[in-house]
C-alpha cells in the first residue's frame, strides 16, 4: 500500500497433478495458495503435488511513490511578539495515492487540519499527511525567532541574538547600610522598536518611570518595558541590605610607654554590616577622632587616652552597642620618654672640638636608655652616656627609649654652631732696618664683623695690635675673641745683611776700607784712638804711629767697626803667635777670650767707640779669660789686649 511497505498480495492456483498440493514463496514462509507480506520486485512460488511433482511460477509486486511532506519556510510568519499567537506555517504534500489528510501538533484536542496552520505561538510544531492508502509523512519546525522578542529573566532580558529583538540588563548596587535608601538600579533595553517607556513599582507605594531609579530602600522592584509596538517585557530585581552593624568592646592592652601608641581593645560580638570592619576612636578629653584598623576583633595602634569606640563597615555605616554592652574604655601607661637637650655649649670656635651636649632631667629608672647620633647620619650611635662632650659643629639628635621597644623611643634635634674662623682683615709689615736690629715692626687690622673686642698676645710679649722693636724672623700673633677662640697668624720680619768692613793696609801706609752688605750707599769714618776723627773716605793715608780703625754707614744708618791696625816705629805691629778667639761675638750675658795657648800675663781694657775706658782685667797663666756684661749696654766696644809686655792688639766686641 505504500512506498517499500511489505504489503504485497500474491494467490497461486494448482492444476493437474496429484492433490493435495503444497505452496512455497521465495520468502521462506509455508503460507499456501495466497500471501499478504510481499515486498516490491519479482516473487517465486513453488507448487509441489502429493507424489513430491513440483511447478512454479513468477509474480511482480508494483512500488507506489513515496508520500512526502514539506513545510515551506519562506511561507512561514514569526510571531509577533513573545507569547502572541501570530505565527504561521506553510505545509505541502505530494506523492502517495489518492487524496491527503493533514494534521497538526498545535493542539491536542482539536488540531489544525488544513495545509496552512496558523495563530501559532513561537516553538516546535509537527505536520502529518495521509494518503487513502493510510501512508504518512511528518515534517518539523522550530519557531525559535520572534520579531519582537520579549524576556522577563531578570538580567538578561533577551535570550536570542537578532537584531529585531528586544532586550534588557538589569545593573544594580545593593543598599549600602541597614535602613539606608542608597539603592540604585538601572536597565538597559535593546531590540525591538524604540523608544521604549518604562514603569516600576516598589515597597512603600513606589513608582518611577525611568530607566534608572536611585535612592532606594530594601526590597523587590518590578518594571515593565514597552515599545512602540506595544510589545512588553516584565522583570524585577531585588534589593538587599545588611543587618545593623552592632559590637561590644571587653579589654584593653595599655600603651607600653608614652607616643609608642601600641594599645589594643578588643571588640566582641561584632554582627551584621559588611566586612572588613574599622573602628573611630574619639578622644573625651580632647574630642579628636583618629582611625584604626581593626585585626582579629582587636583595634590596634591606640594611644594612651579615654575614648568612645565606633565601629563602621566597609561602606561606612555606622554602628550601635549591643544592649547591656561598652563603647568606652581607657588606655593607659605608666611609662614615658622624653628627649630633652641642654646645651652646655652649643656654640664653639672655628675647627673646635669643645661642644657639649647633656639630657636634661634624665631618667634614672631601670629600661630608660639614651643613645646619641649624628643627625646627617642617623641609625650610627656614637655615644650612650647622658652627656656627650668634645663635640665639633653639627647636628646632633637624641633617642630617649624605654626597654628597646621601637614605638617607645623619643628624639629631639640640636645643632652645635661653629663660629666662623678668626681673620686679619689688613696687616702690614715693616723690615729691620739692619742685620741684628730690633727695629722691625707688625701692625695688623682684625676683622670687625667678628665677636668682639679681641686681645693681642704676640711670641715677643706685646699685647697690642702693632708689635714693635722686633728682629728678623717669624713672629707669631696669638688673635683672642670676646669668647675664647683663638687663632695664630705669623708674621715674617726680614733684615738686610749685615754691613761688614775689612780693612787693606799696603806698604805705603794706606789703608783701604772694603764693605759689604747692608744697603749702599755706604758713608766712612776713620778713626785714631782713642777717638779722633781723621777722614770720610774710603781710604786713609797713615801719618803717624797709633792705632787706626774705621765705622762703615750704610744708607740705613746701619754701622760696622774693623779691627783696629796698629803701626809702632817699625811700622805694622805683628801679632804672630797668638790664635786669638772671642766667643761668642756678638753675645748678651758673657763671651770668651781664648788666647790658643797659656798667657804668663795679659792685661785686657774694654773701651767704647768713642775711646771712653769702660773695664780693665788683669790675668796670669790663664789660657782663657770670661768677660761678663754686667750693665755694659748693647753696642760696639773695642777691647785693647797688652800681652805679656810685649804683644798688643785691638779687638772689636759686640754686645747684643
Amino acid at each position: 500500500d505504500c512506498y517499500n511497505d511489505s504489503t504485497g498480495e500474491g494467490a497461486a492456483i494448482a492444476s493437474e497433478g496429484t492433490s493435495p498440493y503444497v505452496f512455497s514463496w521465495d520468502t521462506d514462509q509455508w503460507i499456501g495458495d495466497t500471501i499478504t507480506t510481499l515486498t516490491k520486485g519479482l516473487h517465486t512460488v513453488v507448487v509441489t503435488d502429493a507424489r513430491g511433482c513440483t511447478a512454479s511460477d513468477t509474480i511482480t509486486i508494483h512500488n507506489p511513490d513515496s508520500l512526502y511532506i514539506n513545510i515551506i519556510d519562506s511561507l512561514t510568519v514569526l510571531p509577533y511578539c513573545m507569547g502572541v499567537n501570530t505565527a504561521s506555517l506553510s505545509a505541502v504534500a505530494f506523492g502517495g495515492t489518492g487524496s491527503y489528510i493533514y494534521e497538526w501538533d498545535d493542539n491536542l484536542i482539536l488540531p489544525q487540519t488544513t495545509t496552512i496552520a496558523t495563530n501559532l505561538l513561537a516553538g516546535v510544531y509537527t505536520v502529518t499527511v495521509t494518503d487513502d492508502k493510510g501512508c504518512t509523512a511528518f515534517d518539523t519546525r522550530d519557531i525559535d525567532t520572534i520579531t519582537n522578542t520579549m524576556d522577563a529573566d531578570t538580567v538578561l532580558i533577551s535570550q536570542y541574538a537578532s537584531t529585531d529583538s528586544i532586550g534588557a540588563v538589569l545593573d544594580s548596587n545593593e543598599v549600602s547600610c541597614f535602613g539606608l535608601n542608597d539603592g540604585e538600579v538601572a536597565v538597559n533595553a535593546w531590540g525591538g522598536h524604540a523608544p521604549y517607556d518604562y514603569q516600576w513599582y516598589g515597597p512603600n507605594s513606589f513608582s518611577s518611570v525611568s530607566s534608572v531609579i536611585t535612592n532606594l530602600y530594601a526590597g523587590t522592584y518590578s518594571v515593565t518595558i514597552r515599545d512602540t509596538n506595544d510589545c512588553t517585557v516584565n522583570t524585577s530585581v531585588i534589593l538587599a541590605e545588611p543587618l545593623a552593624l552592632t559590637f561590644n568592646t571587653s579589654t584593653v592592652v595599655d600603651e607600653s610607654c608614652l607616643g609608642a601608641c601600641d594599645g589594643e581593645i578588643f571588640v566582641d560580638s561584632i554582627a551584621g554590616g559588611v566586612a572588613t570592619y574599622s573602628a573611630l576612636l574619639t578622644d573625651n578629653v580632647t574630642g579628636v577622632t583618629t582611625p584604626h584598623t581593626i585585626v582579629n576583633d582587636t583595634i590596634t595602634g591606640v594611644c594612651s587616652g579615654d575614648y568612645t569606640v565606633v565601629l563602621t563597615d566597609v561602606n561606612d555605616c555606622p554602628s550601635s552597642v549591643i544592649v547591656g554592652g561598652l563603647n568606652q574604655q581607657q588606655v593607659s601607661t605608666s611609662v614615658f620618654t622624653e628627649a630633652d637637650i641642654q646645651a652646655i655649649v652649643d656654640t664653639i670656635c672655628y675647627a673646635g672640638l669643645t661642644g657639649e651636649l647633656t639630657v636634661d632631667n634624665p631618667n634614672t629608672n631601670t629600661g630608660y636608655t639614651y643613645s646619641w647620633e649624628n643627625a646627617n647620619n642617623p641609625g650610627q650611635s656614637i655615644a650612650t652616656t647622658t652627656t656627650l662632650s668634645n663635640l665639633g659643629a653639627g647636628t646632633y639628635m637624641l633617642l630617649a627609649g624605654y626597654n628597646n621597644i621601637d614605638g617607645c623611643i623619643d628624639t629631639a634635634i640640636i645643632t652645635i654652631t661653629s663660629l666662623a674662623m678668626l681673620n686679619v682683615t689688613n696687616y702690614v709689615v715693616t723690615d729691620a732696618d739692619c742685620y741684628g736690629a730690633s727695629t722691625g715692626e707688625v701692625a695688623v687690622t682684625a676683622d670687625p664683623l667678628g665677636v668682639t673686642p679681641y686681645t693681642y698676645s704676640w711670641s715677643t710679649g706685646a699685647t697690642t695690635a702693632t708689635a714693635t722693636t722686633l728682629s728678623a724672623g717669624p713672629h707669631i700673633l696669638t688673635l683672642t675673641d670676646s669668647i675664647g677662640c683663638e687663632q695664630d697668624f705669623t708674621y715674617q720680619v726680614s733684615e738686610p745683611p749685615a754691613v761688614n768692613v775689612n780693612v787693606v793696609t799696603s806698604q805705603t801706609y794706606i789703608l783701604t776700607a772694603n764693605a759689604t752688605g747692608g744697603t749702599s750707599p755706604y758713608t766712612y769714618s776713620w778713626r785714631k784712638q782713642p777717638s779722633v776723627t781723621l777722614g770720610s773716605n774710603a781710604s786713609y793715608t797713615v801719618s803717624s804711629n797709633g792705632s787706626y780703625y774705621v765705622i762703615v754707614t750704610d744708607a740705613n744708618g746701619c754701622e760696622d767697626t774693623s779691627d783696629v791696625i796698629l803701626f809702632g816705629n817699625t811700622g805694622l805691629i805683628s801679632t804672630d803667635g797668638i790664635a786669638l778667639n772671642i766667643y761668642p761675638n756678638p753675645f748678651k750675658d758673657e763671651t770668651t777670650v781664648d788666647f790658643g795657648r797659656v798667657i804668663k800675663e795679659a792685661t785686657i781694657t774694654v773701651i767704647d767707640v768713642y775711646g771712653k775706658l769702660i773695664e780693665t782685667h788683669k790675668l796670669e797663666s790663664q789660657d782663657t779669660y770670661i768677660i761678663k756684661r754686667n750693665t755694659k749696654a748693647s753696642g760696639v766696644y773695642f777691647m785693647e789686649i797688652e800681652i805679656e809686655g810685649e804683644k798688643s792688639m785691638i779687638q772689636k766686641l759686640i754686645i747684643e
